[in-house]
């Protein structure tokens, strides 16, 4: 079973962040955000009345002004007695309990879910899925032990190539969910250089070029060979 939904909000598009709480709210799970000590009177008065349980951290510079992944993972490695989906804050689920269920519970505790994004332009239930990003992982206590604090953030360039390749490393399965994961297509809120500062850093920790960790990525998720649609 999944024990809870764990998040890291942004201190912007604070409303489809609500609007994504309230679509998680609906498996009836608690929601635990972890946020930098220095946000918490900002965020908790943002969010108030939705039921979410805030944890802090101690505030550690980085582009997102978000905790580092590292510090996500003391959290579930200390706090949760079980598995927990952790989730890009902007990520609506469309699944019922039911969907829900078939796609993240019955699976076994070695095994690493990952949760594929549909983007969907604002306003339209039109959406094509993704042929890269992750932005949900169901997380067991065990596998957040072997997550390091290389400097990535929920939400940062390659956070969910990162998380998934540390943890294949140290011998578990990875699987993708056929969820209904909505993304609300937006601008992005970096650049360029972020992106090749993230690859710069995964080739210096893993020695693998980005490129081919993209492959490992798409092949472990069943989207070999998808690219994003030319406009």
């Amino acid at each position: 079973m999944i024990t809870k939904i764990v998040t890291s909000f942004s201190l912007h598009r604070f409303d489809r962040q609500a609007f994504c709480v309230r679509s998680w709210q609906r498996l009836g799970l608690p929601i635990v955000a972890v946020q930098c000590d220095t946000q918490i009177d900002q965020l908790s008065e943002m969010f108030a009345g939705l039921g979410i349980q805030w944890t802090t951290m101690p505030a550690k510079p980085n582009a997102w002004n978000r905790p580092h992944l590292a510090r996500v993972a003391d959290h579930i490695k200390h706090t949760a007695d079980g598995p927990i989906l952790l989730i890009n804050s902007d990520i609506e689920i469309r699944d019922t309990q039911q969907q829900f269920a078939e796609q993240w519970l019955g699976v076994d505790a070695d095994t690493l879910i990952c949760g594929v994004r549909l983007d969907h332009p604002r306003g339209s239930y039109r959406s094509t899925m993704h042929p890269y990003g992750i932005d949900a992982f169901r997380i067991t206590p065990a596998m957040a032990e072997s997550l390091p604090d290389d400097g990535f953030v929920i939400g940062s360039p390659g956070w969910d190539y990162w998380l998934p390749w540390r943890i294949s490393q140290c011998g578990y399965k990875v699987r993708a969910a056929k969820s209904q994961f909505m993304h609300e297509v937006h601008q992005m809120g970096y650049g360029r250089d972020a992106v090749d500062i993230a690859h710069q850093m995964m080739l210096d920790r893993f020695g693998v070029p980005p490129h081919i960790l993209t492959l490992w990525i798409q092949w472990a998720t069943d989207r070999v060979g998808m690219r994003h649609a030319k406009k």
